[in-house]
């Protein structure tokens, strides 16, 4: 699977093609940073990563991480 938009990886962890708490937060940074280099809102990528796998916790380690950087 070819993901290029946040929407897609957050589609991609919420569908469990992504699976594994390591790969599941690793995704969700990389699609943090895929919404920022295509210009999309920063908030709603990160509302709409974490909602995909609200209880993975390495997701929202992840994304609280890189958010620190790109919010």
């Amino acid at each position: 699977m070819v993901v290029r938009t946040a929407a897609q990886t957050a589609g991609a962890i919420k569908d469990m093609v992504v699976r594994g708490a390591p790969a599941i937060g690793i995704t969700a940074a990389y699609g943090m940073a895929m919404a920022q280099k295509r210009g999309e809102n920063m908030a709603e990528a990160y509302t709409m990563l974490a909602a995909s796998r609200p209880t993975a916790v390495n997701l929202q380690w992840a994304l609280d991480r890189v958010s620190n950087n790109l919010i």
